[in-house]
């Protein structure tokens, strides 16, 4: 199992969304998505998870879609 660090720019970002519209549902979404990476899972076909290219090509993303809007998470 990954450790998880969380880093200061997702700490803002996150505290910033938690005032948003999305608030009911993030934490059940976030750390089932952040679960499952730290167990080395795969994650399911509607997160979209893919490689990145160029200065990223050695990092992943996925996407986070409540009620259709895409939430980008860099892995």
């Amino acid at each position: 199992m990954r450790t998880i660090d969380y880093a200061s720019q997702f700490k803002r970002d996150y505290k910033g969304e938690k005032k948003g519209r999305h608030r009911e549902v993030l934490d059940d979404v976030l750390m089932l998505v952040i679960e499952l990476l730290a167990s080395d899972s795969l994650l399911e076909p509607k997160y979209c998870d893919h490689a990145l290219s160029g200065d990223w090509k050695d990092f992943r993303d996925c996407h986070i879609k409540p009620f259709g809007e895409p939430w980008r998470v860099p892995l």
